[in-house]
């Protein structure tokens, strides 16, 4: 997984007027859905890893997550007249500034990468350099006590997401975990929403159309193969394997053993709405 570093000045206050309102919904377990300027950065994959560093007062890593899409090209957000190139992120964990994981630290065991001169978002770092600034971090977050003792994120993580290593994204057996592992994925799950879209693929619907800012990105993955299908050593696709499906329709997948197709729960919605339309009075 490829980390990149994103960077926020807090002195210009439109740059991220939610902020105080997004950190305390991480750190109330729910991620926060929000795209960010990658500099000049235009190959930013989705899965990335990335950290935001807040600049200026306070300095030091604030916030991290996962790229959800690929970079695009909008109009600037402190200038509409010229394009700036973003990302479309979800945020796990956003800290106050009083939680920051400071500057000093960050200069004294990540000393390969030139904090005092970062200039723009979307600076690669080297996949040694991000396994200890993973660490780091994770080391941050126990201190402040947001780590289970599992090493995971115990108050920012949605309920259909786990946050897994590679390993459960390659590797497979004939176990439920590993499944719902699969679903849950991190990279899996990015691959998969970057193909489809965020709508879900049995009833269309769309959180961010009815939830606005709140439900923008949010979905979850459901896993096409049956259990009985699946041999040891199963490497799951997200083209192939995964779909973006609400949490209802989730739910109704799951309620028969082996699971309901898509195709199949698809069919029982649209007759259950032609039923629901001819019980409308005229």
């Amino acid at each position: 997984m490829t980390t990149y570093l994103l960077l926020w000045n807090p002195t210009k206050p439109d740059a991220w007027p939610s902020y105080e309102r997004d950190s305390k919904r991480t750190l109330s377990g729910r991620a926060v859905h929000r795209g960010w300027s990658t500099g000049n950065n235009k190959s930013m994959p989705a899965g990335s890893r990335i950290f935001m560093v807040r600049q200026y007062k306070d300095r030091g890593i604030i916030a991290a997550g996962q790229t959800t899409g690929t970079v695009v090209q909008d109009a600037h957000w402190e200038d509409p007249d010229r394009d700036a190139n973003y990302v479309r992120a979800r945020w796990d964990v956003i800290l106050s500034p009083d939680q920051v994981l400071p500057i000093e630290t960050l200069r004294a065991r990540i000393k390969d990468v030139a904090w005092n001169s970062l200039l723009a978002s979307g600076t690669s770092v080297r996949d040694d350099t991000a396994k200890r600034l993973n660490t780091l971090w994770e080391e941050h977050l126990a201190r402040l006590g947001l780590l289970s003792a599992a090493g995971t994120a115990s108050k920012s993580i949605l309920p259909d997401e786990v946050k897994g290593k590679p390993a459960t994204y390659s590797e497979g057996a004939v176990t439920k975990i590993l499944v719902n592992a699969y679903e849950r994925n991190e990279q899996a799950r990015s691959a998969c929403i970057s193909e489809y879209g965020t709508n879900c693929a049995v009833c269309g619907f769309d959180f961010a159309a009815t939830y606005g800012e709140t439900g923008a990105g949010f979905i979850h993955v459901h896993h096409l193969k049956n259990l009985a299908s699946i041999g040891k050593s199963y490497k799951v696709d997200p083209i192939k394997d995964l779909r973006p499906v609400c949490p209802n329709c989730h739910c109704m997948l799951h309620s028969r053993d082996p699971a309901l197709s898509i195709e199949n729960l698809r069919k029982i919605v649209v007759k259950a709405r032609q039923r629901a339309v001819r019980k409308v009075p005229r």
